[in-house]
């Protein structure tokens, strides 16, 4: 049991850094594939709320997390 929490922990960090590094780069560089863009950037708010709901962060930031979140999917369906 314990492995397995071990690795949803691993997929979420992965999934947070890919989609905050592939989503920026795809919306900075405005080639056409915005929608992508935020896609992955809801997926790294996803998993990051995961990650931020498994610790002892603050609430402050899982709430600007959300609104980073509702933001996103918005700008995600801007661009459909």
């Amino acid at each position: 049991m314990r492995t397995y929490k071990k690795f949803k922990k691993i997929v979420a960090d992965i999934l947070t850094i890919i989609g905050s590094i592939g989503g920026s780069t795809l919306i900075a560089l405005n080639i056409g594939y915005n929608s992508l863009g935020y896609f992955l950037f809801i997926v790294s708010g996803i998993s990051s709320m995961y990650l931020m709901l498994q610790s002892t962060v603050s609430r402050s930031i899982l709430a600007v997390n959300v609104f980073y979140i509702f933001i996103n999917v918005v700008g995600f369906g801007r661009y459909l």
